[in-house]
């Protein structure tokens, strides 16, 4: 069995994951499939739990390619204390067992279910060891884009650590076939697909050239669907492969719709293992999909799917946007909240800090993630959107996007508002801004505590405020940093659309 030192995890590349754990594969996948019923099924989950070696139960997993014992696989519920510890230690950056004896001892008598966590953290490693590129051909672009990642930061919590912000997303149908319950984006039903005529697909490619041109390599963390079930577009698999020849780079893919066409599935499959990326992601919307994966799909063909348990009781988290906004339920996937608990839910699915593009429609969009709110329900903010003709007006129309809406810094005549999300608290020494998830303190010079009730007004540009603070006595250039700083941090509203009342609230 291999041997990977927790604390000294050095992947670079899914396939170096892969080759680590060559002669383990087999046996990982049976657990994989393993561990996806016992956390999709919770009628399964209670029957392991109950008597691992109910004769129903094993006769089920052989059924699905899974001769394993469940019992060697008991370290992983036997107590959701202990097991919480172990990820706590476990996936952490450089975790260090040396003063974990007890830990050490239960992963050595327990070989299978090692193997398992070592699998998970060697995964967690190289997602963990992701860096967002930088759009070197684009200076406006590149410094635009760093000021949405500091505002996720701030914004979002936990979940912006997992954002790699693609500069594209394109859609290639207008709607969405399945529905999803929770969907973020409030898909509408599908109304028509981009189809790949040879117009279509000369018109795709210019596009994606213009993209490749001006943003360059970055241009190649993007993806093909966003509002959209890529299975709808029969030929989803031959734009991923232009965009695949023309930018060098392989775009991801996530599907609700994994039993309708296995072929396709087949080929989308296929199509990830040449290159050895952990592609596609399924949403897996009820039990009975569950089996029907399982039972069509063998555990090897699955091997680097991800199936994400999309049930209502699974303990998934759905994202408090778009369908669930409003949502009155306790319960989103299976964790209770109430409105004074600490834990917040995930404000947004949206990842992309660019340009959303609808093939069908040639509508761009420049959106970037937010916290879903009644102005942003989807969980991302608008700063532009317009349409193109051709695929001429389509590169006119993203640099003129860029020319309208994007600054290198703060310039003098910029109305200066917070962030729609942010509260401003004001203080005796300074203010706070309070977002869902964090809290910046500005305090410690005398000015700060106006600054904060003027950009609380909503109504003064930087030379209104800079004008009547200097008046007051505050230092220019300490000002200057002040005001920089606020700016680069993404605590400014940049959207273009400030409105008296929905701007930062100061109390």
């Amino acid at each position: 069995m291999a041997t990977i030192d927790y604390s000294n995890c050095r992947f670079e590349s899914y396939k170096d994951i892969l080759n680590s754990f060559n002669l383990e594969i087999p046996l990982i996948l049976q657990i994989k499939r393993f561990m996806e019923c016992y956390v999709g099924d919770s009628g399964f989950r209670k029957i392991v739990e109950k008597n691992p070696d109910d004769p129903a139960l094993r006769d089920r997993l052989r059924r699905i390619g899974v001769e394993i014992d469940p019992n060697d696989l008991s370290l992983l519920w036997s107590s959701p204390e202990k097991i919480e510890n172990f990820m706590n230690c476990l996936f952490q950056p450089s975790a260090d067992l040396s003063h974990e004896q007890d830990m050490v001892l239960d992963l050595e008598g327990s070989p299978v279910a090692n193997l398992w966590l070592q699998w998970l953290k060697a995964n967690r490693f190289l997602i963990n060891k992701r860096e967002i590129p930088k759009v070197i051909k684009n200076q406006r672009f590149h410094v635009w884009r760093a000021r949405r990642v500091e505002s996720s930061k701030s914004e979002l919590g936990f979940f912006a650590d997992y954002i790699d912000h693609p500069l594209f997303a394109f859609e290639l149908s207008k709607g969405c076939s399945v529905g999803c319950w929770f969907c973020g984006f409030s898909a509408q039903k599908l109304s028509g697909i981009f189809e790949y005529t040879p117009e279509n697909r000369a018109l795709w490619r210019d596009v994606v050239e213009a993209g490749f041109d001006l943003f360059g390599e970055a241009a190649g963390v993007a993806l093909c669907y966003w509002a959209t079930e890529p299975s709808d577009n029969p030929n989803y698999l031959d734009f991923l492969k232009d965009y695949q020849e023309i930018t060098g780079a392989t775009l991801c893919t996530a599907t609700a719709s994994p039993i309708q066409d296995p072929d396709w599935l087949r080929s989308l499959i296929s199509f990830y293992k040449e290159v050895a990326l952990p592609w596609p992601r399924i949403s897996v919307l009820s039990v009975s999909m569950l089996r029907s994966i399982h039972e069509t799909y063998t555990p090897e063909e699955l091997r680097d799917a991800g199936l994400l348990m999309q049930m209502k009781d699974a303990p998934r988290i759905k994202s408090k946007s778009g369908r669930i906004l409003n949502s009155e339920e306790k319960t989103l996937g299976g964790v209770e909240f109430s409105g004074d608990a600490p834990y917040i839910p995930q404000g947004s699915i949206a990842c992309v800090s660019g340009f959303l593009v609808n093939m069908l429609d040639r509508t761009i969009k420049l959106i970037s993630p937010c916290y879903a709110s009644d102005r942003w329900p989807f969980g991302y903010r608008i700063f532009a959107e317009e349409t193109f003709d051709n695929a001429v007006d389509y590169r006119a129309t993203l640099e003129r996007i860029i020319e309208n809406n994007m600054v290198e810094s703060i310039t003098p005549d910029m109305q200066l508002v917070f962030r729609d999300d942010l509260k401003c608290i004001l203080t005796s020494n300074g203010f706070t801004l309070l977002s869902p998830n964090n809290k910046h303190h500005i305090k410690g010079k005398k000015y700060h505590n106006l600054l904060g009730e003027l950009i609380s007004q909503g109504d003064k540009t930087y030379d209104n405020i800079f004008d009547i603070l200097t008046t007051k006595g505050a230092p220019i250039f300490e000002l200057i940093e002040t005001l920089t700083k606020l700016f680069n941090k993404g605590l400014l509203d940049e959207t273009h659309m400030p409105r008296l009342g929905e701007a930062g609230t100061c109390y």
